[in-house]
């Protein structure tokens, strides 16, 4: 998110001793739907802020 503006790419991400803002975890069905997740919360942030998101995904324990 950047000048109003979304761009993906898909790697190579910062390093996590770089940079680490917070995080949310989420559970969603699809790569699809994390990702429209991803969208809405950058979009609510100031056409004038520059803000990043990672998506990864967490694998469950077995018997989760």
């Amino acid at each position: 998110w950047s000048g109003g503006r979304l761009s993906c790419t898909d790697g190579p991400f910062t390093e996590t001793k770089e940079v680490v803002g917070g995080y949310a975890i989420l559970q969603v069905k699809d790569k699809a739907e994390a990702l429209e997740w991803t969208k809405r919360f950058l979009q609510i942030h100031p056409e004038s802020w520059t803000v990043t998101s990672e998506v990864r995904q967490i694998d469950e324990a077995p018997g989760v």
